[in-house]
């Protein structure tokens, strides 16, 4: 199978687009993370302000600065995402790879490139097989013919000789059984076309895909 090089750049560019959207989520998360902490510890001062008394506004300004500090950097990461998001949605309708372009591609270049390269020599191959197949039948028929003489000869003996022994004909056969002939059928081809294998006795060659 030849490589499709504008699928692998339609992949890749998601893959892009989703790796940088994930570093800014990235941010937001341990922003969220640092804010949620300090929320946490300054539940924990008020509580033992609350439960001994014990003056903690000092220790209560200092954190009330890395809260602020700390929602900023949260409030900036994810203005960074939103617009991230933005960035990702005017690529999709810009510059970006589409599936219509891919569409194209495959009715276009990549399916001809494919049908020269992989196609064609299997055509060069049937083309060949089916002019052998019909020259092999047609001999056959050739040959058939040229024992027809003979055969209607013999019939012809066997028939006077039938008056003198009644009862004991000999039936005269073909010089070619046309049934044991390896003809190709309509229901061996179905057969390929559904189950992409050859019919039951026969085995590919080293040439197959």
């Amino acid at each position: 199978m030849i490589k499709w090089k504008l699928l692998d750049a339609f992949l890749e560019q998601d893959a892009r687009h989703n790796e940088v959207v994930a570093g800014y989520q990235q941010r937001v998360s341990e922003a969220a993370g640092i804010l949620t902490s300090n929320l946490a510890e300054m539940d924990k001062l008020m509580r033992r302000e609350f439960e001994t008394g014990e003056d903690m506004g000092s220790k209560k300004a200092e954190l009330r600065t890395k809260i602020a500090a700390s929602n900023a950097a949260k409030s900036d990461a994810e203005s960074e995402l939103r617009a991230a998001y933005d960035f990702f949605r005017q690529a999709k309708e810009s510059n970006r790879i589409s599936v219509r372009d891919l569409t194209l591609d495959w009715n276009g270049p990549y399916r001809t490139e494919v049908q020269q390269k992989e196609l064609q020599p299997i055509i060069d191959r049937m083309a060949a097989a089916r002019l052998e197949y019909y020259s092999a039948v047609l001999d056959v028929y050739k040959l058939k013919d040229s024992y027809a003489h003979a055969q209607e000869e013999i019939k012809e003996k066997v028939r006077l000789d039938d008056k003198s022994r009644p009862g004991d004909h000999i039936y005269v056969h073909e010089i070619i059984d046309m049934s044991s002939l390896p003809l190709i059928r309509d229901e061996e081809l179905m057969d390929i076309s559904t189950n992409r294998k050859l019919p039951e006795g026969n085995k590919q060659n080293g040439k197959g895909v």
